[in-house]
């Protein structure tokens, strides 16, 4: 199940339904206004819903993607997707899509496979 929180506010949506959108490209010389964010560190789900009001942004996410999470604070003048990479930090989540001002996150890429490191074994040693 994902859910929708904008401005505070969770919203049900069916996951089949939604197609992520893909990233718009970003313009030279165009900028994205900064807001004022004051979001002390909390649990995920409460960064988020702050976040949301304070930026007047949505975030589309798993539900149990946020579960135990706690999102760092954030305090300062950025753009809304700033602002949410900053509260994401060490959450293991990423966002996944940027459309306007909606956001869809999803579990970030760990390991070699993220990193494009290739994969090999170490032969087991035994010592006698």
């Amino acid at each position: 199940m994902m859910a929708w929180l904008a401005c505070g506010v969770l919203l049900p949506a069916a996951a089949q339904d939604l197609q992520p959108a893909p990233q718009p490209p970003r313009h030279a010389g165009v900028q994205e206004s900064r807001v004022a964010v004051s979001i002390p560190a909390q649990p995920l789900v409460s960064a988020l819903r702050a976040f949301g009001l304070q930026t007047q942004s949505q975030v589309l996410f798993h539900e149990a993607l946020l579960s135990g999470r706690e999102a760092v604070a954030v305090y300062g003048a950025y753009t809304p997707q700033e602002a949410l990479e900053l509260l994401l930090a060490r959450t293991g989540l990423t966002i996944a899509t940027v459309r306007a001002r909606s956001f869809t996150l999803k579990a970030a890429q760990t390991g070699p496979q993220a990193r494009g490191a290739l994969r090999w074994a170490v032969p087991a040693i035994t010592i006698s």
